[in-house]
């Protein structure tokens, strides 16, 4: 006859027992995964389609935590801020930051140097955050460029190394413009001087980038071609006017090119009130 085991004995083979039992449905009752934050700025890109909407959503900023854990064993912890992977992105970031002048987040995503610069340009705080990308360039030190709704344009220029990482940008310039709220005319001088000079930022300033894409199929207007006088309705809310390709003896010459304005987004000094063309030289005498 066996003698009866001690007490502390099957304690230990009922604690077996339980820890067996969790390792064989433990996996049933694991937590699912949650999304986590990118930091990634979002905008409203400038489309194809001819609508001159540039407020798009309203972007977030950088360097948000990061929920994704690290590598190796268990989660939670400390986790470091994640940063945009993308150039386009990066520079979202720091300029939707400008505007609240929070030294802290602007030194992470640039440096102090780039915080001291912001310092003696304050109206770059005054810029309208509904900033839209226009274009940036490849390579190592990509450079990125951006309006918002009421024609400022901004310069973002990175170090394509340090992308998803912090203290990537390394200049940063804001430049306002004044959109003509008063004439078609005015407003679209301003796009053919853009068009003339190769600006494609400029030129997204003014126009939807459908009109963008049609005006660079064409022959550049010279260096003395002009916008006409001449205004007429083409439209509910629309009106029309001519720009010249050149100019000769006191007098505009062909080829014209006809281009849509919606009135509302003029009068109201936003960008891209330049919503469409018309196509061919009718001789309508506009000029």
């Amino acid at each position: 006859m066996s003698s009866p085991q001690p007490r502390h004995v099957l304690g230990i083979v009922a604690a077996a027992a339980c820890l067996l039992a969790l390792a064989a449905c433990g996996s049933d009752n694991e937590p699912t995964p949650q999304p986590t934050a990118t930091g990634q700025g979002q905008v409203g890109e400038v489309t194809a389609t001819p609508t001159g909407d540039t407020t798009g959503d309203t972007p977030t900023t950088a360097a948000t935590t990061n929920g994704g854990g690290g590598g190796g064993g268990g989660g939670g912890g400390n986790q470091g801020p994640s940063y945009p992977g993308t150039a386009k992105d990066y520079g979202l970031a720091i300029l939707q930051l400008i505007k609240g002048n929070d030294e802290t987040k602007i030194v992470d995503l640039s440096g102090s140097s780039i915080y001291q610069y912001l310092q003696i340009h304050p109206e770059y705080q005054n810029a309208d955050t509904t900033w839209n990308w226009a274009s940036c360039t490849s390579g190592g030190t990509p450079t990125c460029y951006y309006f918002n709704k009421f024609g400022a344009y901004a310069t973002v220029i990175l170090d394509g190394s340090k992308l998803g990482q912090a203290h990537a940008v390394t200049a940063v310039t804001i430049e306002t413009t004044t959109l003509s709220t008063s004439s078609p005319q005015g407003y679209l001088q301003g796009f053919l001087d853009a068009w003339r000079n190769g600006d494609t930022t400029k030129m997204h300033v003014y126009a939807v980038q459908s009109v963008i894409d049609w005006a660079n199929t064409q022959t550049k207007p010279n260096g003395v071609g002009q916008a006409s006088g001449k205004i007429w309705d083409c439209g509910s809310g629309k009106k029309c006017v001519d720009i010249s390709s050149d100019f000769f003896a006191g007098a505009p010459q062909a080829p014209y090119f006809h281009f849509v304005v919606d009135a509302t987004k003029l009068n109201a000094g936003q960008a891209q009130a330049m919503i469409g063309y018309v196509t061919g030289s009718p001789s309508d005498g506009h000029f």
